[in-house]
């Protein structure tokens, strides 16, 4: 048993001194290349799994085509009306009771994610609207801050 391990580098060292150097260091390269291209793989992923995860939420700003906008964070939302209310919250729907300030007050609004960009509206009786993802607004004037 003893024999074995010690010759066993000697036999490996034998044949390292038997190949040409040149091939040597292309077995080298060889075995770098893969684990540099992997290393550039798992960079990309990671950077694009933080977009991914953010625009699958009801969170954020929403537009109508007619210029209404509201905007979700987490269980509070801030109405077309710009009124600042909670509602139930799920990372795919929430839904709200439209506060007395507001038109159709008492009514109950819900919502729910068709997408990353989309989104389905039913305030009471009226008909469904699609609203489309936006950015804040320009000018924050008239938005409650939440706080």
């Amino acid at each position: 048993m003893i024999t074995f391990s010690v010759a066993r580098p000697l036999r490996y060292a034998a044949i390292r001194h038997s190949v040409p150097a040149e091939l040597i260091k292309g077995w080298a390269a060889a075995k770098v290349r893969p684990a540099r291209s992997q290393l550039i793989g798992l960079i990309v992923a990671v950077l694009l799994l933080p977009g991914v995860a953010r625009a699958d939420a009801i969170d954020g700003h929403w537009c109508h085509d007619d210029g209404r906008r509201f905007e979700i964070i987490g269980p509070m939302i801030v109405t077309p009306a710009r009124s600042q209310t909670q509602g139930r919250y799920d990372r795919h729907y929430f839904s709200y009771v439209v506060p007395n300030t507001d038109p159709g007050a008492g009514s109950t609004v819900d919502m729910v994610l068709m997408g990353e960009t989309a989104l389905r509206l039913k305030a009471g009786n009226t008909a469904e609207e699609i609203w489309n993802r936006c950015g804040p607004p320009i000018s924050l004037r008239g938005w409650p801050v939440f706080g």
